[in-house]
């Protein structure tokens, strides 16, 4: 089960969406660190996973995406628009802005991948027996069809900026669990 929490700044035309990790309550910590970080001059969609997520689908996580974000749009007028993904939200947060393009369309769009690597891995685990999350076979087909670094680069094409942040680059664990990491992470974003 998904969690979302939005905090409006009526003076920002700017949107920060943080997304956790699979291991949403292990990035409960992270996702606060950024949201408090830039809560006083933007506006902040912060959605984590809960750890049960046998019945989560990434129709369902793409679902929830949209709406949150067009009832943002209905409230104010953003401009900027900042994903911050983190591991399994890296990978997501690219396939959302690839098939959700046209939504976001007008819109400067930034992403901000952290631990991304590990993304592959948990996708490849999925298609085991073992997964915990659903992958439905639209979606799958579309990850066996679309290479992400082909995708990352169509959305270079459509001047989305993109900046990949690995753990191991700015000598961090893949938690970012140190409180100087999240000002290591805003500052090189």
């Amino acid at each position: 089960m998904q969690t979302f929490n939005f905090k409006r700044n009526n003076d920002s035309k700017e949107l920060y969406v943080i997304l956790s990790g699979i291991d949403g309550g292990l990035d409960d910590l992270l996702v606060k660190r950024i949201s408090e970080k830039l809560e006083n001059s933007n506006n902040i969609l912060t959605i984590s996973f809960g750890l049960d997520l046998t019945k989560l689908t990434f129709n369902d996580i793409f679902n929830s995406l949209n709406n949150s974000l067009a009832e943002v749009y209905e409230n104010i007028k953003i401009n900027n628009i900042n994903f911050i993904g983190h591991s399994f939200s890296a990978l997501t947060v690219i396939y959302f802005v690839d098939r959700y393009f046209s939504m976001l369309k007008g819109k400067n769009i930034k992403l901000i991948l952290l631990d991304r690597s590990f993304s592959r891995q948990i996708v490849d685990y999925m298609k085991t027996d073992q997964k915990d999350i659903i992958l439905d076979s639209n979606l799958l087909k579309y990850l066996e069809e679309n290479n992400e670094e082909n995708i990352i680069q169509k959305l270079k094409e459509k001047d989305v900026k993109l900046k990949i942040i690995e753990a191991d680059e700015i000598g961090t664990d893949h938690n970012f669990s140190n409180e100087k990491d999240v000002d290591n992470i805003l500052k090189s974003s």
